[in-house]
């Protein structure tokens, strides 16, 4: 794919994917593969989602690379539409 092609792509998030995430501490590859993704959304001003967060450890280690959005069993499991809309009336 060509820049001009990538930049015609109607982008509003950035989502790191979860096998990044969770191999964050454990891989060099994985930290300089987010920490790019990171310094890639800010350039473009565009929010990014972390999935998979599921330690503390990793989420601490988000947020000292800039990323304050996230997802993953840390912060609850994950639960059906018709769930939610019985809990919160939507």
């Amino acid at each position: 794919m060509s820049a001009p092609q990538l930049q015609s792509l109607p982008f509003d998030r950035i989502k790191i994917d979860k096998s990044f995430v969770t191999s964050l501490l454990s891989d060099s590859q994985s930290d300089a593969i987010v920490s790019t993704v990171l310094a890639l959304g800010r350039a473009l001003n565009l929010p990014i989602t972390a999935e998979g967060i599921e330690d503390d450890g990793t989420r601490d280690r988000l947020t000292s690379l800039g990323c304050s959005d996230g997802q993953g069993w840390l912060f609850g499991k994950a639960v059906s539409g018709e769930t939610i809309s019985a809990k919160f009336g939507v």
